[in-house]
């Protein structure tokens, strides 16, 4: 989650970057502004799916791990008593 909060902060500074730059020379328009972010973003997808598409992407990152729901708790004991850990 806040990784994808950092993803939309860098695109909304971009953007009034891009917005600044437009006002003081007029050779940076709206589309120029629109590819470059859609540019951004499309690269910060790419290194995410990179960084979280392996084993453990998700499970070892403390930030973006999906916990077990707790109504699972008593079934994910027996597991892991069982020798397998979930």
């Amino acid at each position: 989650m806040i990784f994808f909060k950092k993803l939309i902060y860098y695109a909304i500074v971009i953007y009034i970057i891009c917005f600044i730059l437009n006002a003081n020379a007029n050779s940076f328009n709206q589309q120029e502004a629109a590819t470059s972010i859609k540019s951004i973003l499309s690269k910060a997808t790419k290194t995410s799916i990179k960084q979280l598409g392996v084993t453990g992407g998700f499970s070892n990152n403390p930030e973006l791990r999906i916990a077990l729901p707790s109504n699972l708790a008593n079934t994910a004991n027996l597991l892991e008593r069982l020798g397998l850990k979930t």
